[in-house]
């Protein structure tokens, strides 16, 4: 088996992603420095930008009221069931791997 030296050993990426987000933030805040629009007045902007973070709220408020039913029926509609055929289907044999095996990755 070959070995590689630790320094050639990674992905070959071209940036770390937090690097290209914040390059790509600063070159469009140059851009707008540069060339500046303004689309409407910012009475206009602010309302828009106000409905839009508010919709964002709802948007996050339903995600977080959906997520709790959505693990419940995933634990007791899929998981339960699925551990009950394996119980089932390999007895002792999956307890033990049960036993030595995190639930929960």
């Amino acid at each position: 088996m070959a070995t590689t030296a630790p320094d050639r050993d990674r992905p070959n990426v071209v940036a770390l992603p937090p690097l290209i987000y914040l390059g790509f933030l600063v070159l469009g805040l140059l851009a707008d420095l540069i060339w500046p629009t303004r689309i409407a007045s910012l009475s206009v902007r602010l309302a828009v930008g106000g409905l839009l973070f508010a919709a964002g709220l709802v948007l996050a408020a339903w995600a977080l009221a959906l997520l709790i039913p959505t693990l419940a029926v995933i634990r007791y509609g899929v998981i339960a069931r699925e551990e009950e055929y394996l119980e089932r289907k390999f007895g002792e044999a999956y307890r033990r791997y049960r036993s030595v095996v995190r639930r929960w990755l």
